[in-house]
């Protein structure tokens, strides 16, 4: 996916909450936040102890997303989205996770 293809489906991925289609294969970052969307659903459907169960299910997601390398923008961007909550969140910058993020979006763009 060249820098155009991406930018023009950003926007449709941000209104339907779904990953653009595409020609390229299902990367493993792409499989993570397919599954980050199911938790982060179920989670705020639940309520007590379910509500936790899920949301440390969600958080564990998370960091194996971050871990996992991008293969792509849209990798970074999904790892993006999901670690803010669709921008409901920060990128905090004391995170240990955040330098990964931000190293593999430089290496994109330079």
């Amino acid at each position: 996916m060249n820098r155009r293809t991406f930018l023009a489906a950003a926007p449709a991925a941000a209104a339907g909450g779904v990953l653009p289609a595409s020609a390229e294969p299902e990367t493993p970052v792409m499989k993570l936040f397919r599954e980050w969307q199911r938790l982060e659903s179920a989670a705020h459907a639940a309520e007590g102890d379910e509500y936790e169960r899920l949301h440390d299910l969600r958080w564990e997601n998370e960091k194996r997303m971050i871990r996992e390398p991008s293969r792509s923008a849209l990798d970074v961007l999904l790892k993006i989205t999901a670690w803010t909550g669709f921008g409901e969140g920060d990128l905090e910058h004391d995170s240990p996770y955040i330098p990964i993020i931000w190293e593999e979006a430089r290496a994109l763009v330079s």
